[in-house]
Order: C-alpha cells, then sequence, then structure tokens
C-alpha cells in the first residue's frame, strides 16, 4: 500500500458474492463471516504486489494481503530477514502518512496480553493515530507462509475511550485455525477445508 493511498484503507469496497473467499495461492478458502468481522471485498494489485481481502465491522476493519513481490525463497515464519524488511516497511509507511498529513499524534502502542498470544507467529508492530473521525489503533501483522508475503492490517476505532480488541483476537485465532497455525514461529500444519474451527 503506498503512502499516498493510505486514506483509500478506510473506504469499504463494493460487497462480493461469494460464500468461500479464495486464497488459492497459499491454499486456503475462508468464510464471509469471521468473528464479529464481515467479508467487503478484494482488491488485486498485480505486478508482484498480489492481493487483499477485507473485513469490516462498525468499530474497525481487517484487510488480509498476499503477495510475494516476485522473491523466489519466502521461508515461513516471523523472523527471516525477508518479512522482518516487509515489517519495517509497512512501518515506514504509517511514518510517511503521519509526514504528510494522513494521521496525527502517531504513536507506538502496546499489546494486550490475549493478543500477543494470538499473534505469536507473526511479526508485528502495533500503533495509535488520529484521522478525521477520531482515534485509531492499527495493527500489522506480517509472516512467511508457502512462499508468500502474509500481511494483516487492523485497524480498530477506539469508542467510548477503548478499542474492541476481544473482536481482534478473536478474528486472528479463528484465522489461525484456517492457515494451520500454532502459537509458535514456525509451527505450520496444512489449512482443512474440512474442519473449520467454531467462530
Amino acid at each position: 500500500m503506498k503512502p499516498s493511498l493510505c486514506l483509500l484503507y478506510f473506504l469499504v469496497p463494493v460487497l462480493a458474492q461469494a460464500s468461500d473467499i479464495l486464497l488459492p495461492e497459499i491454499g486456503v478458502d475462508l468464510p464471509e463471516q469471521i468473528g464479529a468481522f464481515s467479508y467487503t471485498g478484494k482488491t488485486d494489485y498485480g505486478n508482484g504486489l498480489g492481493y487483499s481481502v477485507e473485513y469490516a465491522q462498525r468499530a474497525g476493519k481487517i484487510t488480509i494481503y498476499v503477495y510475494n513481490k516476485n522473491e523466489k525463497n519466502i521461508q515461513d515464519g516471523k523472523n527471516t530477514p525477508l518479512v522482518l524488511r516487509e515489517l519495517a516497511g509497512a512501518e515506514l509507511e504509517i511514518e510517511t502518512a503521519e509526514k504528510l498529513g494522513y494521521y496525527r499524534n502517531l504513536q507506538k502502542e502496546s499489546l494486550s496480553k490475549d493478543l500477543k498470544q494470538a499473534t505469536l507467529p507473526y511479526a508485528v508492530s502495533a500503533w495509535g493515530f488520529d484521522i478525521s473521525s477520531g482515534r485509531v489503533h492499527s495493527y500489522i501483522l506480517v509472516r512467511g507462509y508457502h512462499q508468500y508475503f502474509l500481511k494483516i492490517r487492523a485497524s480498530l476505532f477506539i469508542i467510548n475511550g477503548t478499542a474492541d480488541t476481544q473482536a481482534l483476537v478473536n478474528f486472528i485465532q479463528a484465522l489461525n485455525g484456517f492457515l494451520g497455525l500454532k502459537s509458535q514461529d514456525n509451527s505450520t500444519s496444512p489449512p482443512s477445508h474440512q474442519e473449520r474451527p467454531q467462530i
């Protein structure tokens, strides 16, 4: 996502009609509803930048990116040089967005205990910033997965002084189940289309 497009991150795409959300490159299909979040659309970027699928609810949105940037050796896990490079690049985009005036009062945020546990399979960065409609907590999760980068950008609005982090925890835990990810860095098992976890 280019810095000049940061504002578009908060626009909701047209609703899709498919009953399953297919991520064929990594052998995963997702339901239209994951926890409190509903599927809202898919965006294709091309040229090694892959695509994203988006889920949203009243208090926030989660976008899942699948891409490889034409890299030939993306290892599974969260601590590889390529994955850490992707995380650093995503952080730079947020910092650049503040410099361009899209975000204000940018600061690093800490993770709750439950969120730390749910995000263990990923390299993670958490931020807080203001936009015109209020304060946002934004989370970036990245890992290598089946020769692709899997990046998750989750943004939650602060409502009545808090963000609904439990809804995010539930989403990530369910997604980890679909992906066959366990709570260790490189522990994966083939995703199952027959036995989806309860949401």
